[in-house]
């Protein structure tokens, strides 16, 4: 079905456009960039954010911040909706209002299981996502964004042939359960049964937890880490459960204690990639 777009600036509405429902994000998070005519946009908000609520008011109004030079432009291809990532999970978590007062970890909708650990078994489904990654990299990059994204389906159970639990990964590093707080995906709220427990400054374990066993366990990081005890911590980890960190977009499969410890000494990868 065709979408009224109108696009506005800080000034006001200044483009419209009609678009295919098809040819639009499911939602608009923030991540979106936008070409018109050459000037490149970011999507800072959308009203309705998701496809539901704009397929039923055949209407989406973007508020945009502009990052490229300004063109005499006044209509925009469908083509020009890009997106700022090459790949998110295709499944959030079951999540549940935010309980007042405490420390959380925030999550990013769609940094969610960005990078994790995945248990043997699974070799097939991590070679067919780096494969579509890999042609969305190469194929759909357009400036500072991607005319497409892969959206990861599988492993659906990352962690299902392993008896890893919260517990064991708590005394490894931080010793206490005192550390462990709730993880909030700011768009959804706060995650049933999730965790996060603190590996070092800047960087997280966290996921999911069911009867004691972890069903998933992603890694957030936004700070380097050379902390020699964290990470051989996590190479034992890695190794006695004969797991691999992912990252998904870097499409890079860690396993060895070298490999991980030069991983975790780089600086996280910017979120457009």
């Amino acid at each position: 079905m065709d979408i009224q777009v109108v696009f506005a600036d800080a000034d006001g509405p200044f483009a419209r456009a009609e678009l295919l429902s098809e040819t639009l994000p499911d939602r608009f998070d923030g991540t979106q960039y936008i070409e018109l005519q050459g000037s490149q946009y970011h999507v800072v908000e959308a009203d309705p954010a998701d496809r539901a609520g704009y397929e039923a008011a055949g209407l989406l109004v973007l508020r945009l911040w502009k990052t490229g030079e300004p063109e005499a432009a006044a209509t925009a291809s469908p083509l020009d909706v890009k997106m700022s990532m090459s790949s998110i999970c295709d499944e959030l978590p079951a999540c549940e209002p935010v309980e007042a007062g405490g420390p959380v970890l925030q999550i990013k909708d769609d940094l969610w299981r960005d990078v994790e650990l995945v248990g043997p078994g699974h070799e097939a489904a991590i070679a067919m996502c780096f494969e579509e990654i890999g042609r969305v990299v190469t194929e759909c990059a357009e400036g500072m964004g991607f005319s497409e994204l892969y959206v990861r389906r599988e492993p659906r159970t990352p962690l299902d042939a392993v008896t890893l639990g919260l517990a064991e990964v708590t005394a490894a590093f931080v010793g206490t359960s005192h550390y462990i707080t709730p993880v909030v995906i700011p768009t959804e709220g706060m995650v049933t049964r999730g965790f996060a427990l603190p590996l070092a400054t800047g960087v997280h374990l966290y996921g999911t937890v069911d009867n004691g066993r972890l069903s998933i366990a992603g890694l957030h990081r936004t700070h380097a880490v050379s902390d020699g005890e964290v990470v051989g911590a996590f190479a034992e980890l890695i190794a006695r459960h004969s797991l691999s960190l992912i990252d998904w977009r870097s499409r890079l499969r860690l396993r060895d204690a070298e490999d991980l410890a030069a991983y975790f000494a780089t600086e996280p990868q910017m979120l457009w990639r």
